[in-house]
């Protein structure tokens, strides 16, 4: 192949690898359709019998349905189901994103190979081969840690916003109002994408017949947030037996707030002992770079 061949195809992969890149890390639309069926409860006809999807799909969704479809269910070892449910994400469009993450692993070691043939420095086959299936196993893992990542801090703001949540519940009861009725008051008029959440999923069981506190179970079963089914089971008990919840919900909100500030706290702490490394590791490289002349000198045979 000549110069000039080897230049198309070093162009040409890096390329597909840049499309590729700017494929994923593009602001991703989330399809509130979809999103509200995976709101709904379990009994409820839209999770029983899943609508179709609709026809105009994005690339990334084509690509993880056909993946889905066609590769070995093994291939996909564990699919964060949570995390995904909470974040709002398809498992389509979140098995097209490892299918697109493997694709550019397999693109970036061919190109390198290219570069570097055009320099003149032959590569043996065996180490592109070899770089090529580890770089796209190594990223076809990469949606896991970005999705965990992304889930992780959902779910500390899903608490935060249900330690409002509980709250605005403890006003609504006191001031006479019912635990069903509450529990919609509570969750509207807000700007918290965790209190419209629960806002949709109570207003699913308007039409089908599921007790609102069962909607809460359910969701905090989706999104793997326990304290949101604790808070389920006590308004359960106080619509069920009639009982006063008061206090019981100003000292849910209370713990749930000193777990949250505690959070906080462990994560500053984490990160002050991150920045006083870096600056004893840095004073060291400084005080390296100082002395490495005169130890030079004193090893440099006269």
């Amino acid at each position: 192949m000549t110069g000039m061949g080897w230049a198309a195809l070093a162009g040409g992969s890096f390329a597909l690898t840049l499309a590729l890149l700017v494929a994923w890390f593009w602001p991703r639309h989330v399809d509130l359709a979809d999103a509200l069926t995976r709101l709904a409860p379990v009994t409820h006809p839209s999770r029983t019998h899943p609508r179709e999807q609709p026809a105009t799909l994005g690339s990334t969704d084509r690509l993880g349905r056909w993946a889905q479809n066609t590769l070995p269910a093994r291939l996909w070892l564990r699919t964060p189901a949570r995390d995904l449910a909470l974040l709002g994400i398809l498992p389509t469009r979140f098995y097209g994103e490892q299918v697109s993450c493997a694709l550019a692993g397999l693109a970036t070691a061919p190109l390198l190979a290219a570069a570097l043939g055009l320099l003149g420095i032959a590569v043996p086959f065996t180490v592109p081969a070899a770089a090529t299936l580890l770089l796209a196993a190594a990223m076809f893992h990469i949606p896991h840690y970005t999705v965990a990542d992304k889930a992780t801090k959902a779910r500390t703001e899903f608490r935060r916003g249900l330690s409002l949540y509980t709250g605005l519940l403890a006003q609504r009861r006191i001031s006479g109002s019912g635990v069903p009725q509450a529990m919609e008051n509570a969750a509207t008029g807000t700007g918290s994408w965790v209190l419209n959440r629960i806002a949709a999923t109570l207003d699913k069981t308007r039409t089908s017949g599921v007790r609102p506190w069962d909607a809460l179970k359910d969701l905090a079963d989706q999104v793997g947030v326990p304290e949101l089914r604790e808070l389920a089971e006590t308004l359960e008990q106080a619509a069920t037996e009639n009982t006063a919840i008061y206090d019981n919900l100003r000292n849910s909100a209370k713990a749930q707030r000193n777990a949250l500030r505690n959070q906080d706290l462990a994560a500053a702490n984490a990160i002050a002992v991150r920045m006083s490394a870096s600056g004893a590791f840095m004073a060291l490289t400084f005080l390296l770079l100082l002395l490495a002349p005169s130890v030079m000198r004193l090893l440099t045979p006269v």
